[in-house]
C-alpha cells in the first residue's frame, strides 16, 4: 500500500510503526507525488534511540535548507552517493549487517551536513555539543569496542543506533554526560 506525502518526507518514517520504510522520491519536483512504502524486513534487534541537544524549533527548516542544496559544489555527487547509499542500506537490513548500516548511515549524514554547509546561503545545524557528543559516540565505540553509530537528520540532534544486546552498556557510558535520551 503506499501513501503520498503531504508533509515532511522524514515523516514516512511515522506512517508505518514498527517497520522500515523506504521513501520513493516520486517525479513531481515538489516531491508531491513522493510516498513511503514499508519493507518486508523484521530486525528487533535494531534499536534507535535521540540524544536531544536542541529541543527548540530551527532557525531554518529543513526544507528550506534542502531547497538551497542545489546551489552546494557538493550536491550532485551527493545525489549520486544517496542513491550508492540507499542499496548498501537496504542490504544491511535485508543481512542485518549492523556494521554496514552503521558506516553507511554516518557516512551519509556528514554528507548532507556538508552539502547544506555549503550553499549559496549555508546552514549549520550541529551545535557545539553535537559534535562533542560526536566524538564521545567514536571514542565509546573505539575505546569500549561497542557497536554504536549515529545519524544526524537537518537538525543539532543525533540518532544512536545500535543492537539491543548493548543497550546498558552503551547507556552506561552516555550517562556521564550531560544529555537528555529518548
Amino acid at each position: 500500500m503506499q501513501r503520498l506525502r503531504l508533509i515532511s518526507g522524514s515523516a514516512c518514517r511515522s506512517i508505518y510503526s514498527d517497520q522500515f520504510v523506504l521513501w520513493n522520491k516520486g517525479q513531481d519536483s515538489f516531491g508531491m507525488d513522493s510516498f513511503g512504502m514499508p519493507l518486508d524486513y523484521d530486525w528487533e534487534e535494531l534499536c534507535i534511540s535521540i540524544i536531544i541537544i536542541d529541543d527548540k524549533n530551527k532557525e531554518i527548516s529543513s526544507r528550506d535548507a534542502m531547497r538551497l542544496a542545489v546551489t552546494s559544489p557538493f550536491y550532485e555527487d551527493y545525489k549520486s552517493k544517496n542513491k550508492y547509499d540507499l542499496k548498501l542500506i537496504i542490504e544491511a537490513i535485508k543481512n542485518k549487517d549492523f556494521n554496514l548500516l552503521g558506516k553507511t548511515t554516518e557516512n551519509n549524514c556528514l554528507a548532507m551536513h556538508k552539502v547544506i554547509n555549503t550553499t549559496a546561503k549555508p546552514t549549520n545545524y550541529l551545535k557545539y555539543k553535537t559534535k562533542l557528543m560526536i566524538d564521545k559516540i567514536l571514542k565509546i565505540r573505539n575505546d569500549k569496542k561497542l557497536q554504536l553509530y549515529f545519524t544526524i537528520d537537518a537538525g543539532p540532534n543525533i540518532k544512536i543506533l545500535y543492537l539491543r544486546k548493548d543497550k546498558n552498556p552503551i547507556f552506561e557510558q552516555l550517562e556521564y554526560y550531560d544529555i537528555k535520551i529518548i
